[in-house]
């Protein structure tokens, strides 16, 4: 959206950040690339069971991360979540995925 101010969390940086990451443990890159060659994931799996368990495990993983203050960490990372999908679902295709979601009670 115009004037926007853009998200904190970019999709690049997270990219970037997840490429140094297997760079640093290449037989850790090497599972994952076998364990994910031939899959699929689909929009309705995704927001079924993947979302819900990557947002456990980080939350899990945030307060019981041995740092100076987990709960300021976590009300950062909801805080940077709900702002995203307020300018998600305020754009024009989050605003029809939402009346979507409203209308059909849930997912495709």
């Amino acid at each position: 959206m115009e004037n926007e101010e853009p998200s904190s969390i970019e999709v690049t940086d997270l990219l970037d950040q997840a490429d140094t990451a297997l760079s640093m443990a290449p037989r850790a890159a090497r599972w994952a690339e076998e364990f994910t060659t031939g899959t699929h994931l689909t929009e309705r799996a995704l927001q079924k069971r993947s979302a819900p368990c990557i947002v456990r495990v980080a939350v899990v993983g945030i307060a019981d991360a041995c740092i100076p203050d987990p709960d300021s960490l976590l009300r950062d990372l909801l805080t940077t979540v709900v702002d995203d999908c307020t300018g998600w679902l305020g754009s024009p295709s989050g605003q029809t995925r939402r009346n979507e979601l409203i209308t059909t009670g849930g997912g495709p």
